[in-house]
């Protein structure tokens, strides 16, 4: 792994022979079968933010204003009701605006953290369940 990377995983080595531990490996080898490489070249590519079909960081929902055609119906609970108008006020915001802001605000997040599988588009793991494995490189 590059010595310039931010964040590179810590593996043992052996003999010259990697080894991870369990832990690891219960995690990373499922996901790894599914990008059909090895547990290293998968932490490898992973840590370079290299996997294949990945979506691109970049794609983000926009947040600021509501496409057209989304529309919000309030639930009939009058104090959640209440809620969600003065929250959107306060905002500064239709509540239309307000919701939409918050849902895409969510998938953004979600999908920042996706580890999509090459095969089907299908989420396979958060990048938070390999972060245990992850370490800082003092610069």
């Amino acid at each position: 792994m590059s010595s310039d990377a931010m964040d590179s995983f810590v593996v043992e080595t052996k003999n010259g022979q990697v080894e991870l531990d369990s832990e690891c490996r219960k995690v990373v080898i499922p996901i790894a079968d599914e990008f059909g490489i090895s547990a290293l070249q998968f932490l490898e590519l992973y840590s370079r933010h290299r996997l294949p079909a990945q979506s691109v960081r970049g794609d983000r929902l926009y947040e600021e204003r509501a496409p057209a055609g989304f529309g919000v119906t309030l639930c009939e609970e009058p104090s959640i009701q209440h809620r969600i108008r003065r929250a959107a006020r306060c905002a500064g915001f239709s509540v239309k605006d307000f919701v939409w802001r918050a849902l895409a605000g969510s998938v953004n997040c979600c999908e920042d953290d996706m580890i999509l599988s090459p095969k089907t588009g299908q989420p396979l793991a958060n990048d938070f369940e390999l972060e245990s494995f992850m370490v800082k490189q003092d610069e």
